[in-house]
């Protein structure tokens, strides 16, 4: 089922960036994963529709994101396959 996500993030440039598309679970996993590996320093993504970028929301809010593992300190990604819903 495609859904509107909204994005913001840090690019490998240490460049901001933001933005909303209508995505299905499966490509919104395969643009994360397709930015982890271009080597963005951070990214989250939230379901709905709203302000572009979005605010700082929940991590309930979140679907996918690209960030530091609290205990190595290493980048991770992590997206929600849609099946949990």
């Amino acid at each position: 089922m495609t859904e509107v996500v909204r994005w913001r993030g840090t690019d490998q440039r240490g460049e901001f960036r933001g933005g909303r598309s209508l995505m299905t679970p499966a490509e919104v996993a395969d643009l994360v994963e397709r930015r982890f590996h271009q080597g963005w320093r951070e990214l989250r993504v939230y379901r709905g529709d709203g302000p572009v970028p979005p605010a700082e929301l929940t991590a309930e809010c979140r679907v996918a994101a690209i960030e530091k593992h609290p205990e190595t300190g290493h980048r991770t990604w992590w997206a929600e396959n849609g099946a949990d819903r």
